[in-house]
């Protein structure tokens, strides 16, 4: 019993010698790792480059070529504002008189007429018995036995009767105007860099910049949006109008009257007797001829103009890499893309006019817009520096961005703001 207990119990212990064995080693297996690591990690940081640095640069920044554009329309003619209304004034036709006759038949006096005369007697006494013998007539037909009567034509001068028209009418031309002007804006650029890696010749590095850029400023004036052309034309409208009178004469039943044709030069002389007024009057015709004429015409313009101007500036963000190069001690040549993010803020005001040639204002409109965008674009610049101190240095350099176009709407213009253009950029620069 005791020979298998002490059996027992060596096997016991020679598990457990087993079982203390492995733990050591696994122990000691990570306490080499950890050394291994500690080891990496110290020959990293050791061959971490001594060269890698910080840099800060800051100076004023131009830019360019930038545009602003505008294809504006009119309110004057969106709203249908008229100078003037179309359409005609006056124009009543004009119209015929009755009798163009001041005569009435009963003064004892001349009258000539187309085809005869008859005037008061030469004796006394026969005007007193309203007879007279001083008379003419031209053709037998006016002489009528069977009636007693001698008939005699008057036809009077035309008389003229008038009325005048004013036509009006408008001609539009087609509203709207465009143009465009170039703006350039000038402010502050501030860039913070990390040198990556630096060789003999050469490096590279990655940068962040910040800018401000003001003074976008460009005004459109007196630009005509539309135009409207009014034309007056005056008509007189004529009616002239001619009337023939059949005057009636009463031959007081003289058997023996002269035969035509007949003429009684003396008023004292003896002939045959006739009453010396018309026993009646009466129009026998009426002609009537209308006629028409211009007599004047006058054009007259109205123009809506527009005044605009638009005054912005834009807040800058880049991001990118520099690649560098030094050809000589203490100059270094670079260039540096980047992605851009670019806030616009706009200020746009509109101001149209509509008015007479004279000046006379008809109607005018102020809009205004404000707005603030982001617009995304990208960069490049080269650029030139010169190391003042180990930790100082100068630079200038020039570029271009491009960034995508904004359109606002101001009333019915429509305006882009382009601030893609060329840059150029002076500061001081420091590393640390």
């Amino acid at each position: 019993m005791k020979i298998l207990q002490l059996k027992t119990g060596v096997k016991q212990r020679k598990k457990e010698g087993v079982t203390m064995n492995n733990g050591c080693i696994r122990a000691m297996g990570q306490r080499a790792a950890t050394k291994m690591a500690l080891g990496l990690l110290l020959a990293s940081v050791a061959a971490w480059p001594t060269y890698a640095q910080w840099y800060f640069e800051v100076g004023p920044i131009y830019r360019g070529d930038m545009e602003v554009s505008v294809k504006g329309g009119s309110r004057a003619a969106a709203s249908g504002m008229h100078a003037a209304q179309a359409g005609t004034g006056g124009g009543r036709a004009p119209a015929a008189q009755g009798s163009l006759l001041d005569d009435d038949g009963t003064a004892q006096m001349l009258r000539t007429f187309d085809d005869g005369y008859v005037g008061p007697s030469g004796w006394q006494w026969a005007r007193e018995e309203g007879w007279t013998q001083f008379l003419g007539y031209n053709s037998p037909e006016q002489y009528n036995a069977a009636a007693d009567t001698l008939t005699y034509q008057l036809t009077t001068p035309g008389v003229g009767t008038s009325e005048r028209r004013t036509e009006t009418r408008r001609f539009a031309g087609s509203p709207g105007w465009s143009d465009e002007r170039r703006a350039h804006g000038v402010g502050l650029m501030g860039t913070l860099g990390y040198l990556v890696r630096q060789e003999e010749s050469w490096g590279w590095a990655i940068q962040t910049r910040i800018g401000w850029l003001d003074g976008i400023q460009t005004d459109f004036r007196n630009r005509e949006a539309y135009r409207e052309t009014t034309e007056r034309s005056v008509y007189e409208t004529s009616l002239e109008q001619t009337c023939t009178y059949t005057y009636t004469y009463d031959t007081l039943g003289n058997p023996a009257f002269p035969a035509a044709p007949y003429e009684m030069t003396d008023p004292a002389a003896v002939g045959p007797m006739i009453a010396d007024t018309p026993a009646t009057i009466t129009r026998a015709s009426q002609t009537l001829a209308p006629s028409e004429r211009l007599i004047g015409r006058s054009r007259d313009s109205a123009v809506s103009r527009v005044d605009l101007s638009v005054d912005a500036q834009a807040f800058t963000m880049q991001l990118g890499t520099r690649m560098q190069w030094h050809p000589i001690d203490r100059v270094t040549l670079f260039v540096q893309p980047a992605a851009t993010l670019n806030l616009l803020d706009a200020s746009v005001r509109r101001q149209e006019t509509f008015s007479q040639d004279n000046g006379a204002r008809i109607a005018s409109w102020d809009d205004r817009e404000d707005e603030q965008a982001w617009r995304f674009g990208i960069g490049a610049q080269a650029g030139l520096q010169i190391a003042v101190t180990d930790t100082w240095r100068l630079f200038a350099a020039g570029g271009y961005d491009w960034v995508d176009d904004y359109r606002i709407s101001v009333g019915p213009d429509r305006i882009s703001v382009d601030l893609s253009g060329y840059e150029a950029e002076l500061g001081i620069a420091r590393s640390f």
